[in-house]
């Protein structure tokens, strides 16, 4: 991955997320970004490669003072509901 994508993985956890849902620390991005799907054959192999533009689900937790993505989720068809709170240096805002 480029500087560039991890900048824009970084920045879900600092105000260009929206809480994922209302139990969990996990957050869903307001932007679509390139993700590859890999299909791997029995012996894991691979037998063919897919990009595609999704919205990304990361898991942000606080980690010396700083929100930060610590875990991507697989991805699931989802879309940011903007009704939920904006996820923003380790806490949720409603007024972002």
């Amino acid at each position: 991955m480029s500087g560039m994508e991890w900048k824009n993985i970084y920045r879900i956890c600092q105000g260009r997320g929206w809480r994922y849902n209302s139990h969990s620390n996990l957050c869903i991005s307001d932007f679509p970004a390139f993700v590859y799907f890999i299909t791997l054959d029995k012996e894991c192999a691979i037998k063919k490669v897919d990009l595609d533009t999704k919205y990304l689900v990361v898991a942000c937790d606080t980690i010396e003072n700083v929100c930060l993505p610590v875990r991507l989720y697989s991805y699931q068809d989802n879309e940011p509901n903007r009704q939920n709170s904006r996820c923003l240096n380790g806490a949720f805002r409603d007024d972002l």
